[in-house]
């Protein structure tokens, strides 16, 4: 049974994300209604041999042709499908680091994290980006402690580097997936980071 405090937690949720559906839905009526009505009408006149069958089948074809180059332009933009390891390499003071990138979809389509061992050789999380374009390259420089981060070839984000260390056993369970284990590589930091940010 779900406690009461739950319940009353999940209601609003309930409702937002019903409310977020039937939007969407609306939408959606109204892009793909309007030529499919207009196809539809140019059917019937042609059908009856009635004026204005092939202008309102016209529309309605141009409309969805326009649909179509401008998802085809959109995706190209993003580059979807492309989630792997961006870049990966070493630091000066021997610690290695990976910058991965995981495809989560059209609505949202890349979320980018650089991770960095710290002295314990634990992989630590550090947030890039999210709801981005394909990343084509990055690179990262170190100096006084600070990671910097560059895309395709002009500065991001400056990240100052871990000095302490953690025990995995003692961090809070919501706090867990910022870390991960010192036997992981950089395949299999891309492997969790692609499982965790498409589940969500």
């Amino acid at each position: 049974m779900i406690p009461e405090i739950v319940q009353s937690n999940l209601i609003p949720l309930v409702a937002m994300n019903s409310s977020y559906s039937i939007s969407v839905v609306i939408v959606f009526l109204i892009i793909f209604g309007i030529p499919l009505l207009c196809i539809g009408f140019g059917l019937a006149c042609l059908l009856s041999k009635a004026s204005g069958g092939k202008l309102f089948l016209g529309i309605g074809i141009g409309i969805l042709c326009f649909y179509a180059v401008v998802a085809a332009g959109y995706m190209m933009m993003i580059g979807a499908g492309r989630s792997g390891i961006v870049a990966q390499g070493t630091s000066p003071n021997g610690k290695e680091y990976c910058i991965v990138q995981t495809y989560k979809g059209w609505t949202e389509p890349y979320q980018v994290s650089f991770y960095i061992r710290d002295a314990s050789g634990i992989w630590r999380w550090n947030y890039l980006a999210h709801q981005d374009t394909v990343w084509s390259s990055a690179a990262v420089t170190f100096s006084n402690g600070v990671a910097h981060v560059s895309r395709d070839g002009h500065a991001y984000r400056d990240i100052s580097l871990p000095t302490d260390t953690v025990d995995l056993m003692k961090i809070k369970p919501g706090y867990r997936d910022h870390y991960c284990p010192s036997n992981f590589t950089a395949e299999d930091i891309l492997s969790f980071h692609n499982k965790k940010f498409r589940d969500d």
